[in-house]
């Protein structure tokens, strides 16, 4: 498990990582602006102990924090 648990807007973004989103595509799907989606997806890589996005997905499909798509 994370060290710190995810909040629900990370998982969301979480969500939409894994379903192969960009950030420009995260932030406009949450009407947010990308800066709050680049700091959401380091706060989640740093969470999961992941090196990159590719691997925050593995370990959360891994951990069953993502809905299979």
């Amino acid at each position: 498990p994370p060290l710190e648990p995810l909040t629900p807007r990370e998982l969301e973004v979480l969500q939409l990582l894994a379903a192969g989103h960009t950030n420009r595509q995260i932030a406009d799907s949450l009407v947010v602006t990308e800066r709050t989606v680049k700091f959401h997806v380091s706060s989640i890589l740093a969470k999961l102990g992941a090196g990159n996005r590719t691997e925050a997905v593995a370990l959360a499909n891994q951990r069953g924090l993502v809905k299979p798509a």
